[in-house]
């Protein structure tokens, strides 16, 4: 039985479970920690999805935050109406008078109307999920890294995972928060089987792959030399027992199609392609890029080496295990 999805308002035919509701989702979310001299304001992403099917109207978000010796509370007024795929906004709360190295609590009250009707609920409405407060650790200095290392997330789901089991945010806020906590890096890796969607619906492909290469230009518009975002993937991909696994692909130029386990097909669950025929894709084009670049530019006498790139990464396929740092 299915007890909870990410899209509360999904069904099956006939069948309501208890998480369904005809609303949008709501939610809130807050870093883990955030590094006081990096900055002294806490940010709050509020996300809003699905807004286009149930319409509804922001009237007010309240954050309270609670340290050792004191509360602080803010009220942010919005009164819009949301009738649209996807809203998010990161509200900035200055928590300068909190000293550091504590641990924070923080509630975000909603306030909504939906056909006239007054909702009201703390930091999401889905039903059933405990609602107690968000904790984070307000640091006076980051983790103390080695010389020439760097916190990282290299496997990250970003608005371009949206399914009616996952969705993301999208990548500007996503940066924010990674900043706060003190990331200097991010791999979008998001999954194969929703790259290749159609924009309304995950249940259809479009060949032309316009969520590919939309994220491709968001990952360029917010890469910078400060915080260095690149694309990637998450690949669903046969091994050699011919079963689903998962694995990531990063800085790729071309799009890598991989469906076995994306359930857009009931019982059409068999990997679609194994890593052996990306490996010897791989291969047999950079062979041929070698034999151009042979052709076009024979050797000489005299030889330079290739500028470096200001990306200090050269992952190609790697699979799905965490990395805490990355020295460059």
């Amino acid at each position: 039985m299915v007890f909870s999805y990410a899209e509360i308002h999904y069904h099956f035919r006939f069948l309501f479970p208890g998480y369904y509701r005809k609303l949008p989702e709501i939610i809130s979310d807050v870093p883990i920690r955030v590094i006081k001299s990096h900055s002294s304001k806490l940010p709050v992403l509020i996300i809003i999805k699905d807004s286009h099917l149930f319409p509804i109207d922001l009237k007010k978000i309240r954050i309270i935050i609670f340290g050792k010796e004191k509360k602080i509370s803010k009220d942010f007024s919005f009164d819009i109406h949301l009738n649209q795929k996807y809203f998010s906004r990161i509200l900035k709360i200055d928590i300068n008078d909190f000293k550091p190295n504590q641990i924070l609590d923080i509630a975000v009250d909603f306030t909504i109307l939906r056909n006239s009707k007054e909702i009201n609920f703390r930091n999401d409405n889905y039903a059933g999920l405990s609602s107690r407060n968000y904790q984070c650790y307000y640091s006076e200095e980051p983790l103390p890294y080695p010389e020439n290392w760097y916190a990282d997330e290299p496997h990250y789901h970003s608005i371009y995972t949206s399914d009616q089991v996952e969705f993301g945010a999208d990548i500007e806020s996503t940066k924010i928060m990674a900043k706060s906590i003190g990331l200097s890096w991010l791999f979008i890796t998001d999954h194969s089987y929703d790259l290749d969607d159609c924009e309304n619906t995950f249940l259809e492909n479009d060949p032309l792959l316009p969520k590919w290469n939309k994220m491709l230009e968001d990952v360029r518009k917010n890469d910078s030399e400060e915080f260095r975002i690149l694309p990637g993937e998450e690949i669903s991909i046969g091994n050699s027992k011919k079963e689903n696994v998962h694995l990531l692909a990063i800085n790729l130029k071309e799009f890598i199609e991989g469906k076995g386990d994306s359930a857009e097909i009931w019982f059409k669950n068999k990997p679609q392609r194994f890593l052996t025929e990306i490996s010897k894709s791989k291969k047999q084009k950079g062979e041929r890029e070698k034999e151009k670049s042979e052709r076009n530019y024979p050797a000489t006498r005299t030889s330079q080496l290739a500028p470096r790139t200001t990306t200090p990464f050269s992952l190609q396929l790697i699979p799905i295990r965490k990395y805490l740092f990355c020295r460059s």
